[in-house]
């Protein structure tokens, strides 16, 4: 039911907060060296991170933590993908500059890590 556009989702909340509007899945999927599953796929999931909220408490061993968090993170997405009947697919090859611009990330924010969800073939 959501209208199509870039979402933030505010965990302090649980609330999406739209970003963009419109269709960005073409855009992305050309910042992902055209791979066919992200313009065609029903949602792109794009774990980003903040590295310096962890490594101002860390020092440079909070980017791991960071790395690890967002594995977790990512694992049960696809968990959640399979037992609700969908498909996922990781999607590593990517540039972290033109997906931050095609989605409007603030600078502090980094995509590291997507996953392109939709229907079993």
């Amino acid at each position: 039911g959501l209208a199509p556009g870039a979402y933030a989702y505010q965990p302090e909340t649980h609330v999406l907060l739209r970003n963009c509007d419109g269709d960005l899945r073409r855009e992305i999927a050309s910042a992902s060296l055209g791979q066919v599953c992200v313009e065609t796929c029903a949602a792109i999931c794009v774990l980003t991170v903040e590295y310096e909220r962890t490594t101002s408490e860390y020092g440079e061993r909070g980017i791991q933590y960071v790395h690890y968090e967002v594995g977790h993170s990512a694992q049960n997405v696809l968990l959640q993908a399979v037992g609700v009947g969908l498909a996922a697919v990781v999607v590593g090859a990517f540039s972290e500059e033109k997906v931050a611009g095609c989605l409007a990330l603030p600078d502090e924010q980094k995509p590291v890590y997507m996953i392109a969800v939709g229907n079993p073939r």
